[in-house]
């Protein structure tokens, strides 16, 4: 289904990017397309850092497929002030 294929290419995503860059030791990577959160919210949450001019720049990744984006932005999952 298109579905799964969605969620096999987030998956394939997160392979190339913890290639490139490895995962930081303060943080695991969060795997909310297996473990959806309550208000439905998918996404993989990559955690990983630089090193520029020997300063540390952690950064995150959020990796979704388009359905899982628009659910996050605009649907129940979303950050409502």
């Amino acid at each position: 289904s298109l579905r799964t294929r969605e969620k096999m290419l987030c998956y394939y995503a997160l392979k190339l990017i913890s290639d490139v860059w490895p995962v930081s030791n303060a943080n695991c990577p969060k795997d909310y397309i297996k473990n959806p959160k309550p208000n439905g919210y998918q996404s993989l949450h990559y955690t990983a850092s630089l090193m520029i001019g020997g300063d540390e720049w952690p950064f995150e990744v959020q990796i979704r497929s388009e359905e899982m984006h628009r659910i996050a932005e605009y649907g129940v999952a979303a950050h409502w002030d």
